[in-house]
């Protein structure tokens, strides 16, 4: 409020010095323009310091940031698709900053874009348009910023998801909308497995058409999240098989199903198997472990570090790919071990389970408890200074996983509560995370 009105104050002066020498004849200066106001600065530093803090503008992360295109999104051209990214900027800002007055200024900002979103949805032409993409994907992401319960950010989620699916997959072929896309596959995928619900993302049209303009070429990390969008399937199928027979009592038909489930969930684990080698030989050097006593590990309690090693990455997208692949494989291990295998299956998977490697990373295993710990184990190169706010939103789905492998009363388990989701959320700044982990079964908090 005191910069506006100190704005007020500037332009009432500017005004008054226009007018004497207009009065002066001094026609070779201009008064100052009316809309001059010091709220366009502050938005820059706002929509900068966003961009800025989320994305390093490194070439792999640039495909992104494409719906925060201040530049083309006008006040009055492409209206809600301007207040969604301020009304975001501006909480993020304050947030940051610890601002409670830019905070609740983001919030009203937020406020006013909601119902010219609704109505732009309403259009039937306007609802496809890019701009309107990037006001779903920005409001989306203000709710994982600011929102108080994992069941709003669901349902921000379920609608994009559902935009996304009417827009249809050749509309993301070529950027925008394709780096839209991009950022909008992850937010689905993590909403299709936190509630267990297959996505239209498994659909083949989906995991290609996007990739045609680019002659079919995919980044590892784009097929890492192929290969998550057939989880949730799977993981709906389980539950629904579990929920016709009790363990132990599976015969007939129900075994057929058990069996034809278990082998579409091991076909995912053979497609895993074979992006982990492909990674390997990639980007194996990227990584290293390092001895805690070489560092501060944010990895600690106080009895000292959790881990006698931790792990460095030459670049974040690495790291990512690492908790990306360590959260599929313990998702699909889950789902075999909880179907019930009368001819002892398990111990004839041998090497398709387990495979040795010469990284520091335990890659094809079936050491579940392993696998969060090297979650974990990445979260001191996660939470480093340079990417804090990208790191907290990309691993938020993995330390959820991780969690639910844990002992609840181990002593990473707890860590994991009472100092990583304080360093993680309230010092990042995405408040969604702490419902997302809170709902936990056997939350301590």
């Amino acid at each position: 409020m005191r910069i506006q009105r100190r704005a007020e104050i500037q332009q009432k002066q500017f005004q008054q010095l226009g007018g004497r020498l207009d009065s002066a004849k001094h026609t070779a200066h201009p008064s100052v323009p009316h809309e001059l106001s010091l709220r366009a600065f502050d938005e820059k530093i706002y929509v900068s310091f966003l961009i800025s803090k989320l994305f390093s503008h490194r070439p792999r992360e640039q495909v992104h940031c494409f719906w925060m295109d201040y530049k083309r999104f006008h006040a009055v051209t492409a209206k809600t698709a301007y207040q969604s990214l301020l009304a975001l900027a501006t909480v993020f800002y304050g947030r940051a900053h610890g601002q409670a007055e830019i905070v609740k200024k983001g919030t009203r900002i937020y406020s006013d874009a909601l119902p010219s979103l609704r109505a732009d949805l309403a259009d039937p032409v306007i609802a496809f348009n890019f701009e309107t993409i990037a006001s779903t994907t920005t409001l989306s992401m203000f709710e994982l910023l600011v929102g108080a319960s994992e069941d709003g950010w669901i349902h921000h989620a379920g609608g994009l998801a559902r935009l996304i699916e009417a827009r249809g997959p050749s509309r993301h072929k070529s950027y925008p909308e394709k780096g839209a896309f991009l950022q909008h596959r992850v937010l689905i995928i993590a909403k299709a497995i936190i509630t267990r619900k297959r996505t239209f993302l498994e659909d083949e049209a989906w995991k290609t058409a996007p990739w045609e303009e680019d002659g079919g070429f995919k980044s590892r990390c784009d097929l890492l999240n192929d290969i998550m969008c057939d989880i949730p399937h799977l993981m709906e199928d389980v539950d629904i098989l579990s929920s016709k027979k009790s363990p132990g009592s599976y015969n007939g038909q129900i075994d057929v199903e058990a069996a034809n489930l278990r082998t579409r969930i091991l076909a995912s684990v053979i497609t895993l198997n074979k992006w982990w080698r492909e990674w390997l030989e990639e980007r194996s050097y990227n990584c290293v472990e390092i001895p805690v006593d070489m560092t501060t590990p944010n990895t600690a309690d106080m009895d000292g570090p959790l881990f006698s090693h931790i792990l460095m990455f030459s670049d974040f997208w690495t790291a990512f790919e690492v908790c990306g692949h360590n959260t599929a494989r313990i998702l699909l291990l889950q789902m075999l071990r909880s179907i019930p295998d009368s001819s002892s299956h398990w111990r004839t998977l041998g090497a398709l389970l387990d495979e040795t490697n010469i990284s520091p990373l335990l890659g094809i295993s079936s050491d579940i408890t392993g696998l969060a710990h090297e979650i974990l184990r990445c979260m001191d190169f996660c939470q480093a200074e340079q990417h804090k706010a990208t790191g907290t939103f990309c691993v938020l789905l993995p330390t959820r996983v991780a969690y639910q492998s844990l002992n609840k009363d181990s002593r990473e388990a707890r860590w994991l509560w009472r100092r990583s989701a304080d360093q993680l959320i309230n010092l990042n700044g995405f408040e969604i995370g702490r419902e997302i982990l809170r709902n936990l079964p056997g939350s301590p908090v």
